[in-house]
């Protein structure tokens, strides 16, 4: 699962550091619909806040710099968790114990990322997106609580990879929300 967290995290990054930009988005983009559903049409604010932003476009784009934040935090804390072992060379007992050293730093990442969600409050425009990311940072602490079951009780090298696709997809999730985040504008460019 690191590798696959290594590679969306440069992904991120290159999308965090310029790539797609108002040329590429167009320069303007019709209003978000009533109720503050997100939707493709949805504006993306500046880059960075713009002295001319104003009202909710200003706290669209403070909000979008926190989450950002937020989520390369996210991505190099749960990357920290990892050494460059390749768990299938590793006995069993091995293996448990590698995970069960990683588990606190992988709850804390997503922990972190859950605390600090709580913390910001969103514009009404963008409520949804932001509840969106707090319900995808929930389900990768489900999907850890889960692994950290089946890796305590497995007796197969099999059962413990098999615990890795619900936490892969998660944190695939994740990164491909924060990437999406990035090229949609809201993150400030680096």
């Amino acid at each position: 699962p690191l590798a696959l967290l290594a590679a969306l995290l440069a992904l991120l990054a290159a999308a965090a550091c310029g790539e797609g930009g108002e040329a590429e988005r167009g320069a303007s983009a019709p209003a978000a619909p009533a109720g503050g559903a997100v939707t493709t049409a949805t504006p993306p604010p500046a880059a960075t806040p713009d002295p001319g932003l104003a009202g909710e476009d200003l706290e669209v784009a403070r909000w979008g710099d926190r989450i950002c934040t937020l989520t390369r935090a996210f991505a190099e804390r749960f990357l920290a968790s990892g050494d460059s072992r390749d768990p299938g060379q590793l006995p069993l007992a091995e293996r448990r114990e590698r995970a069960e050293a990683m588990f606190p730093v992988q709850f804390g990442a997503v922990d972190a990322a859950l605390g600090a969600l709580a913390l910001i409050e969103p514009p009404e425009r963008i409520a949804g997106l932001h509840q969106l990311l707090r319900q995808t940072y929930e389900g990768l602490h489900d999907a850890l609580r889960d692994q950290q079951a089946i890796i305590g009780a497995a007796d197969t090298a099999e059962a413990i990879a098999f615990s890795n696709l619900d936490v892969n997809e998660w944190i695939g999730l994740a990164l491909r929300q924060a990437a999406l985040l990035a090229n949609a504008g809201y993150c400030p460019q680096q």
